[in-house]
């Protein structure tokens, strides 16, 4: 019986896929988000984006992540000494032209991608995520559609504890952009709806 495995040819020698995320930031004990600046950062990325999520722990065939652009920010997120999971911004300056965002979505970051591995999913890291996310723009932020029912889920947690940022996230796409806080509350509220006709 055999078993498959990925590995990458990188400075003459094969390194595994666990072995390449957990050779950077070794002084990282704990937990923490770092940008994306050199080359071996931007591999970790890649490897991330193109053989964790759209190969090995892929849930959706339909949901492919592309590699991140350069120009694009992009953070990823270390827990213990191992890259875990990351995010990725579009600035408001590189939307113009785009016919997904209209004039209401490029005046605003946008968050064009999250992921947390698997087996660190409901451990709060993705509420780590847009705490950075926050932290970092401080301004109108938005959430690039399709959001996922998970991301729905963190984003709620994050905005029932903090109300002061429910003005100011967004889901965009489509040529529009709805708050996120408001559509949470619309679909509770047609949830109860539909509830109580069940019921009545």
């Amino acid at each position: 019986m055999f078993e498959t495995g990925v590995a990458l040819w990188i400075r003459h020698r094969w390194r595994t896929i666990e072995q390449l995320l957990s050779c950077a930031s070794k002084s990282s004990i704990g937990t923490s988000l770092k940008q994306v600046t050199v080359f071996g950062e931007r591999l970790i990325l890649w490897i991330l984006v193109r053989i964790i999520f759209n190969e090995l722990e892929v849930e959706n065939s339909l949901l492919v992540f592309l590699p991140v652009p350069e120009q694009d920010a992009a953070k990823i997120l270390w827990h213990r000494g191992t890259a875990i999971g990351f995010y990725s911004v579009k600035s408001k300056f590189s939307l113009f032209g785009k016919n997904e965002f209209n004039a209401e979505c490029t005046d605003m970051p946008i968050v064009d991608l999250v992921f947390v591995r698997k087996e660190h999913r409901r451990k709060t890291f993705g509420t780590a995520i847009v705490r950075d996310v926050v932290d970092t723009y401080r301004s109108n932020i938005g959430f690039s559609e399709p959001i996922t029912p998970a991301m729905y889920n963190v984003l709620k947690r994050f905005l029932i504890s903090n109300p002061l940022h429910r003005r100011h996230l967004w889901e965009c796409g489509d040529g529009n952009r709805k708050n996120i806080w408001l559509n949470l509350c619309s679909k509770v509220a047609k949830e109860a709806k539909d509830q109580n006709r069940i019921i009545t």
